[in-house]
């Protein structure tokens, strides 16, 4: 599969410039939780961001790939410390993307469904 609502660089961009090498290099695992973090956010708001991506709205896509990135980034900052100034780097730059992905679920959750007519129930 591929991504459809991000890119791996926006993923990459979320986590920082402390992400792992091995992660920065990896297409493909950075791919794959990319996809989780879609089928998250598509769980979590009960609506099929996916599907519909051609339709929506240019601001709503914007706060759908804050979700998407901040989610899948979260990941990336956990899995190798080492790049990262400490620990408390780390933990802020998890802070803020948690802050990131929180925000945008609540917004893209509270959503006007009429307002996005193209994306089913």
């Amino acid at each position: 599969m591929a991504l459809s609502l991000i890119t791996t660089q926006d993923i990459l961009d979320a986590a920082g410039d402390g992400a792992s090498v091995d992660i920065t290099a990896s297409g493909g695992w950075l791919t794959r939780i990319g996809e989780e973090a879609e089928g998250i956010v598509c769980s979590e708001t009960r609506r099929n961001w996916v599907s519909g991506v051609a339709t929506i709205d240019a601001n709503v896509k914007r706060e759908v790939a804050v979700a998407v990135a901040s989610k899948a980034a979260i990941k990336v900052v956990k899995y190798d410390r080492t790049g990262y100034f400490s620990r408390d780097d780390q933990q802020t730059i998890l802070d803020v993307l948690d802050n990131d992905y929180n925000k945008a679920i609540k917004f893209l959750s509270e959503l006007d469904a009429n307002s996005i007519r193209t994306i089913a129930e």
